[in-house]
């Protein structure tokens, strides 16, 4: 099985951890934002330089040269939104490619869905993530794209499906805290910045 490390800039809070603070529900906020890209052209690239300008710093400690895979949504099964925030990320790196070779083979509830449902996390086996063409080879890091990781299981499957042995996934925000079985085991947590809404941007 593959070996995640998981990088994110903020962390994802429910209110049934407890307080929730002004930087929580902007990062909520900030997190929906991203599950809609590509519909408002004006709000979308004021989010982006919201986002990346907190993600830079994370993409900067992983090894290069680098491919980013945005991974396909739950919904649709196409990586519209993740590619969008791909590239965005894309502009600003250097010896970093996107490769876009990841579909689903059909659409399923989000696991943000399943979780208000009371239902488990789905397992990566459960995902229906296909590979047309693996951009994977020898030396080439491997970086998924995705807005919010919960349980693990989404990345695992994109993982995968690429056969890679290790991946580093790149995401927003980490919710695996406010759900607490079903994890995807053996993930490891690597580099993840401080953030307060109140920072410059």
């Amino acid at each position: 099985m593959c070996r995640l490390i998981i990088h994110a800039a903020a962390q994802y809070r429910s209110p049934r951890q407890g307080v929730v603070t002004d930087d929580d529900h902007q990062v909520r906020a900030m997190a929906i934002g991203l599950k809609t890209l590509g519909r408002q052209a004006a709000a979308d690239r004021v989010l982006l330089q919201q986002v990346v300008s907190r993600l830079l710093p994370v993409v900067s400690q992983l090894p290069r040269p680098s491919v980013l895979v945005p991974i396909p949504s739950a919904t649709d099964g196409t990586p519209l939104q993740n590619y969008i925030l791909a590239s965005a990320l894309w502009a600003w790196c250097d010896d970093v490619t996107i490769a876009t070779p990841l579909t689903r083979g059909r659409g399923e509830p989000s696991q943000c869905v399943r979780h208000r449902q009371g239902l488990p996390p789905r397992p990566w086996q459960d995902h229906a993530v296909v590979c047309a063409t693996n951009p994977l080879h020898d030396g080439l890091t491997l970086i998924l794209i995705d807005n919010v990781i919960t349980s693990g299981h989404t990345a695992m499957a994109a993982a995968q499906a690429l056969g890679a042995s290790v991946a580093h996934v790149l995401v927003w925000a980490d919710a695996r805290d406010t759900i607490s079985e079903g994890h995807v085991p053996g993930m490891v947590t690597g580099h993840c910045p401080s953030w307060s809404c109140a920072a410059p941007h």
